[in-house]
């Protein structure tokens, strides 16, 4: 990629992922040029924030440690394109190939864009919603000291609960709970998205957004996408106009009584 040059052994990780969708930590350091050392530390870094995962493990073909493969998260696929300079026609097709299950609705239908002449729209709506998410890169605010490693925490949980049988019974709950709200955070995540770049559209775009809809609507899944936003819209709505009659009854009243 073309931007590789100018940014950190991280997001060059990130781009790596992008490019190959997969790859296993022995052949990170040809791909990213950085040493075997430096790529565990931050690939250490990268899964601790949720923006790489381990997608398999292969066995290593000469013994030893088996062969971890890792790929990209929605977050880190979103933390690589809030880079400026990312969104080119190009990657944009590698990312909607590589991973069409971190945004269906999006890179999922990404031929069905192409084929209706709405890939650069789509592009385009995509990076400004990223670019005005509110989304805390924590790249950029990575604390000094090393993150806590499982066999510290497990030694932290050990003095805690005076028991290291307890403390793993814990660091179980622990690790469920997290891998829970993270996928969790990665619906919203990609929901807020998806909505954004499919249904927010300014009313100065009418005519653009009604050519837009008559493509979804051929769709099944965009179509029932669209049509739910609809609900979920009307009943906001309607939650907003009691609750705004309701204040006004209340002003009124208030003003009958003075």
């Amino acid at each position: 990629m073309k931007y590789r040059s100018s940014i950190e052994t991280s997001y060059l990780i990130l781009a790596t992922l992008a490019d190959e969708k997969e790859c296993a930590q022995y052949d990170m350091p040809q791909a990213v040029g950085k040493d075997y050392r430096t790529i565990l530390r931050h690939l250490k870094k990268l899964e601790a924030y949720d923006l790489i995962q381990l997608a398999r493990t292969e066995p290593a073909k000469k013994g030893g440690k088996d062969r971890k493969i890792y790929t990209l998260t929605l977050e880190g696929l979103v933390a690589l394109l809030k880079i400026p300079g990312v969104f080119e026609p190009e990657l944009m097709d590698t990312l909607a190939t590589n991973y069409p299950d971190s945004l269906p609705l999006i890179f999922g239908k990404w031929q069905l864009f192409q084929k209706h002449g709405l890939k650069d729209l789509i592009i385009n709506r995509l990076k400004k919603t990223l670019e005005e998410y509110p989304l805390l890169n924590p790249l950029l605010v990575v604390p000094k000291e090393e993150l806590m490693s499982e066999p510290q925490l497990l030694r932290f949980l050990t003095i805690v609960y005076h028991n290291e049988k307890n403390a793993r019974k814990h660091l179980t709950k622990l690790k469920k709970a997290e891998r829970q709200l993270v996928a969790s955070l990665e619906r919203v995540l990609e929901h807020n998205i998806t909505r954004k770049v499919l249904f927010d559209f300014l009313p100065r775009e009418k005519e653009e957004y009604l050519r837009f809809l008559s493509v979804l609507k051929k769709d099944e899944e965009l179509s029932a996408f669209i049509t739910s936003e609809f609900d979920n819209l009307e009943k906001e709505y309607e939650t907003y106009l009691m609750n705004l009659k309701s204040l006004r009854s209340w002003w009124e009243s208030l003003e009958k009584a003075n």
